[in-house]
């Protein structure tokens, strides 16, 4: 079963430079990043370290 995907969904994207995800693991251009669009926060890695939604 498909769930409705909404305007600030976070999904998976390819970086288009080097840089630090939000939890201080560094990323390479090129690797898969799951970015967070609402916040521009973004994780590096597997899986999110964090919820998909801010609990607070």
């Amino acid at each position: 079963m498909a769930y409705t995907r909404y305007k600030g969904d976070p999904y998976w994207k390819r970086a288009k430079v080097d840089g630090t995800s939000a939890d201080g693991s560094p990323y390479r251009k090129g690797e898969r990043v799951f970015f967070y669009p609402r916040t521009g926060t973004t994780y590096a890695g597997d899986s999110p370290s964090q919820p998909m939604w801010p609990t607070s």
